[in-house]
């Protein structure tokens, strides 16, 4: 995607790993145009899939370093949900290395901080 360099320099500024990986999350979403029609893309089909998924593999785990309180278990759900969602399009493993990494460390997590709830 023409905006992972742009996303990149931003993450070099200071404090600037939340903004880049909220970025990133948002504009992925919105990734995926056409998904009625015969001209969708499935995931992994585009050579950008797997360079999004590792950059906010990268994103995540400078976030979870300077951010020790990030709500990560809200971004995984909502991964999860846009993954189950896209895989009714045929779209398979949606960030899956990412979702895999917030799985793990959502087992770390204490068991009240495991639960989604209201920010």
């Amino acid at each position: 995607m023409p905006f992972l360099k742009k996303v990149e320099q931003l993450f070099e500024f200071p404090n600037s790993t939340a903004v880049a990986f909220d970025l990133s999350i948002a504009l992925g979403n919105h990734s995926y145009g056409g998904l009625g029609s015969m001209k969708a893309e499935g995931y992994g089909e585009r050579p950008s899939d797997v360079e999004v998924d590792e950059l906010l593999v990268e994103l995540a785990r400078q976030r979870r370093t300077t951010e020790p309180h990030w709500k990560m278990v809200e971004v995984l759900e909502r991964l999860k949900a846009q993954a189950k969602d896209l895989a009714d399009y045929g779209i398979e493993d949606f960030c899956s290395d990412m979702i895999k990494l917030l799985t793990e460390w959502k087992e770390l997590l204490p068991v009240d901080a495991k639960v989604t709830g209201p920010t």
